[in-house]
């Protein structure tokens, strides 16, 4: 159960006392609640371990800006399944299948739609239409040793929550709204090396593909993709009389967010 209240206040000072800026100040109250119930259950014969969960939610918010007098009201009911299957191929060699569907909610901020003017060209404005963002999650990962691993993953996200600057007039205006979908592939590989006794190395390396689409997002169309890589390393040093002195490096390549894209 959430109530979050939040009463921002403007005041100009002017000839000598403080009035306040009807434009700039804002009071905006929310209520969530989300009721939910889990199930779940496994079995383990011979080299295979199953295991699989379903968890039921209900959602009832209510944001009401007393500034703008706006008031929009929600509720919502989703099943969120879950599992894995594991199956021992050989001693110190395990695969494992798992799939999940999860739900992220546009934080209350986001929910707000009052406008927040950073300069006279550029203004950030809350969306009370955001949805909440679902993703379809699946992952085959190999393991060896029960150390080394090497994951390959699939992820469906729809109602993508991000970030969208479009303009009116000559106003930079920066908004998250829903993005229709969001595809991504990832081949990660994580690899353990104990140096020496002293000196432990962990280090990741990855690979992904991600693809944003949307046929109408303010009234424009869009697809953007793009592979990307990553590497990243850490470095634990033992070191005498109980000090330990660690060291992280990591690389990623340009890659694309939304409707942007790095160089």
């Amino acid at each position: 159960f959430v109530t979050a209240d939040n009463d921002f206040t403007y005041d100009d000072y002017l000839d000598g006392r403080w009035i306040r800026n009807s434009g700039q100040s804002n009071h905006f109250r929310y209520k969530e609640n989300i009721q939910a119930a889990y199930i779940s259950t496994g079995y383990q014969y011979l080299k295979w371990n199953f295991q699989a969960g379903l968890r039921g939610e209900y959602t009832v918010s209510d944001g009401h800006s007393l500034t703008l007098n706006q008031r929009n009201k929600r509720a919502y009911f989703n099943l969120f399944p879950t599992g894995y299957v594991s199956y021992s191929l050989a001693e110190n060699h395990q695969l494992k299948y798992a799939y999940s569907k999860r739900i992220d909610r546009p934080s209350y901020g986001n929910l707000n739609p009052f406008i927040f003017y950073l300069d006279p060209y550029f203004y950030v404005k809350g969306n009370p239409d955001l949805k909440p963002q679902f993703t379809h999650s699946n992952e085959l990962t190999y393991t060896f040793k029960n150390e080394y691993t090497a994951t390959l993953a699939y992820a469906d996200t729809r109602q993508l929550i991000n970030e969208v600057i479009y303009q009116e007039g000559n106003i930079n205006i920066s908004q998250n709204q829903n993005i229709a979908s969001r595809q991504s592939w990832s081949l990660v590989f994580s690899i353990p090396w104990k140096v020496t006794s002293w000196w432990n190395s962990q280090n990741n390396l990855n690979v992904y593909h991600s693809r944003y689409t949307d046929q109408n997002l303010g009234g424009n169309s869009l697809d953007n993709s793009a592979f990307t890589g990553g590497f990243n390393t850490t470095q634990t040093l033992t070191l005498p009389k109980k000090w330990t002195l660690e060291l992280n490096y990591w690389y990623n390549t340009p890659g694309v967010f939304g409707i942007f894209r790095q160089s």
